[in-house]
């Protein structure tokens, strides 16, 4: 009962306030859209993500109905993605009106019969049309411009408004409605970029007087069309020459670049940031090519910057086998047709979680990308989005609600649809019903995201392996507990089992049968004999014919399939780059001994000694003998031990206490039947 009483209660304070133009409101205008309103300014501000809600004529639901005189100014704040009809009409004070950059709506009466001391409109970059009579009666305004890209006037939506001198139509507008510009009595000057006239309804711009005397500046190459065009022909139509695009030019407000392989797509922060969508180079007559094709052997890496909302049609398709690697900013939403079509050399590509459109073939015949995780954001994905990946080892999907696919989104990633239930589909875990009940999706092996792994399980030391990749070790070396069948890390960087009575318990047939812990394990694939343990490794072959092809690879090297979060095994060129590339890499590795065990000690990068002095050496193990206290410091300025455990081959233990041997998830090219690994010894 006193819950009741109490939003009673609020209700009643709530409506008090409403009849009092100078207390300050706030509530919801939208499912994530709210409103707030300061009485003492009068400034209305309309913020969140998505549309308004939609109001009817005289609705009683909006909230401000018994203050719009109160009203002076209303600024609708990015994110925003409409402005409802019948919004703000009658705000007899209003002054000022500022549109955001993601409206691309504004209802009919939206902003109607304000009066003459509404001076001051700016309509925001995406902004694609004005609803019937949204400002009608605007009497206060003397300049309009409609923002790049937009394309729809509604009928009588800027009638009647008795002081505007200057209207500046952008290229992108086709159609101007009934009445649109009816009693725009002082215009005195036009500007129209669309090279093909805009269809007007009638008496666009009628009852004005004198319109033989009043500019209307358009393309040069396009007077004869306006001058054959009803209604524009009673306007002094004069041409001019468009300033060119800059060469670089690739879509609102994005340029582009190519230094040293590196193609970069940058945002100026002024448009959209849409890209152009362009045209496929081996039509019989292609059409608007993408600009860098003419270069496309030349780029190795492309770079889509921030503020990039859209990848184009035909971006990046076919650019060649220098193209291995590609950063997507996380602002771009939509990736167009064909956008990366036979990236057949990328192996590895994030997807922006602002992502919200997958086109028509964008990834098809990516034939190196292993795994692929798509955001939660998208809904749907086209037609043979990722068709002929065949490379792909594992998917995840994070949206809760399986994303709608066109047909054929995942052909031929396998031979036949029914060996795609080899490739594991990780799905929100409340969601895996759904997806097994979906088309296409019910095709995979459906399991849940794994939990993420425990962060205490992650060592702090920071190591690149590439130019632009850095990672983390774990605290030390995987064990598979076979009492408890799960996966495990030791305790300590230097625990490994050796020759010890478990490794050995490991049968011909790859199965840990004993009561205790593995951690000699060797690296298999996933041929269809392989089952159980052995699919991650748990098998007595230094190599078999029975690896199986690199569509395994994921069950070799990415064990956050089996542990959660992201843990996974270097690859070659990892290891290369982490040892001999990065910066300072020779001094950022030493042979030595920690608690006794033998092994190879690495340091973080940027690592300075302090409180523990290392001497690099690859002679011995013996120069830097350390204790327990003093690898508990280095352990915590980020420093990695790996023991010298040896390795096992046929069941053999070979090189314990003196070798060290670490598998990467590249296999050798002969027959792809071995896999490259870092070896060491003294």
């Amino acid at each position: 009962m006193r819950k009741k009483l109490f939003t009673f209660l609020l209700a009643l304070v709530t409506s008090v306030g409403l009849m009092n133009a100078a207390v300050d409101d706030s509530g919801s205008c939208g499912d994530n859209v709210t409103y707030s309103f300061n009485g003492t300014t009068g400034e209305m501000v309309i913020s969140g993500t998505g549309p308004m809600t939609v109001y009817t004529s005289g609705s009683s639901l909006l909230p401000w109905k018994d203050y719009k005189d109160a009203i002076t100014s209303v600024v609708v704040e990015d994110g925003v993605t409409s402005v409802s009809q019948y919004s703000f009409g009658l705000c007899t004070n209003l002054t000022t009106v500022v549109i955001g950059n993601d409206v691309e709506a504004i209802g009919q009466f939206a902003f109607n019969d304000c009066g003459t001391s509404f001076t001051s409109l700016t309509l925001g970059s995406s902004l694609k049309s004005v609803g019937m009579a949204a400002f009608l009666n605007a009497k206060g305004i003397t300049t309009l411009t409609l923002p790049d890209g937009f394309e729809t006037v509604g009928d009588y939506a800027f009638c009647r408004l008795e002081a505007l001198q200057t209207l500046n139509i952008p290229s992108s507008v086709t159609s101007i409605g009934i009445s649109a510009f009816y009693r725009c009595y002082p215009l005195a000057t036009i500007n129209c970029a669309a090279v093909t006239p805009p269809a007007l309804g009638a008496d666009a711009f009628g009852d004005i007087a004198n319109k033989s005397n009043i500019p209307l500046n358009v393309p040069n190459g396009s007077v004869a069309a306006y001058e054959a065009a009803a209604q524009w022909t009673d306007f002094d139509i004069q041409g001019y020459d468009p300033a060119p695009a800059p060469a670089n030019v690739c879509g609102d407000g994005l340029t582009w670049e190519l230094n040293g392989g590196v193609l970069t797509i940058s945002y100026d922060g002024v448009g959209t940031g849409e890209m152009y969508d362009f045209g496929y180079e081996y039509d019989a007559s292609p059409v608007n090519v993408a600009p860098w094709k003419e270069n496309k052997s030349a780029i190795t890496t492309v770079v889509i910057g921030d503020g990039v909302k859209s990848i184009g049609n035909y971006a990046f398709n076919d650019l060649g086998e220098n193209f291995t690697a590609v950063t997507i900013a996380n602002s771009v939403e939509r990736i167009g047709v064909f956008a990366f079509t036979n990236a057949k050399w990328i192996t590895e590509i994030t997807l922006p979680s602002s992502l919200k459109t997958i086109d028509k073939e964008c990834f098809a015949a990516n034939f190196g990308i292993t795994s692929i995780t798509i955001p939660s954001g998208v809904t749907s994905i086209g037609y043979q989005a990722f068709s002929y990946c065949t490379g792909l080892t594992s998917l995840t999907c994070e949206a809760t609600t399986p994303p709608t696919l066109a047909s054929g989104v995942f052909y031929k990633v396998r031979s036949t649809t029914s060996s795609m239930s080899s490739i594991p589909l990780y799905v929100p875990s409340g969601s895996v019903a759904a997806y097994e009940a979906a088309a296409q999706w019910n095709a995979f092996d459906i399991q849940a995201i794994p939990a993420p792994a425990p962060s205490g399980d992650k060592l702090p030391g920071v190591f690149s392996v590439s130019g632009t990749k850095a990672v983390n070790f774990s605290k030390g070396n995987l064990q598979y507990d076979s009492d408890n069948q799960i996966w495990q890390f030791a305790a300590n960087q230097w625990d490994y089992i050796g020759n010890a009575a478990g490794n050995n318990a490991i049968t011909s047939a790859g199965i840990a049968d004993n009561n205790g812990i593995v951690d000699m394990f060797c690296w298999v694939g996933a041929s269809s004999s392989l089952e159980g343990i052995k699919q991650y490794g748990i098998i007595n072959a230094w190599s078999s014919s029975s690896y199986g092809s690199v569509a395994g690879e994921a069950l070799k090297s990415d064990w956050g399939n089996t542990m959660g979060g992201d843990w996974r095994t270097l690859s070659k060129d990892e290891w290369i780059y982490l040892l001999t590339e990065r910066t300072n890499a020779a001094n950022l590795r030493t042979l030595g001994t920690v608690n006794g065990k033998a092994g190879l000690i690495l340091m973080p990068d940027g690592w300075t000694a302090s409180g523990v002095a290392l001497t690099v050496t690859t002679a011995n193990y013996t120069t830097n003998d350390i204790n327990t206290t003093n690898w508990a410091t280095l352990e915590g300025q980020g420093c990695v031990f790996l023991p010298a455990a040896g390795c096992c081959t046929s069941g053999i233990f070979d090189g314990v206490g003196g070798d060290g041997s670490y598998w990467s998830s590249t296999s050798r090219a002969s027959g792809e039947t071995y896999a490259h690994r870092l070896h060491f010894r003294a």
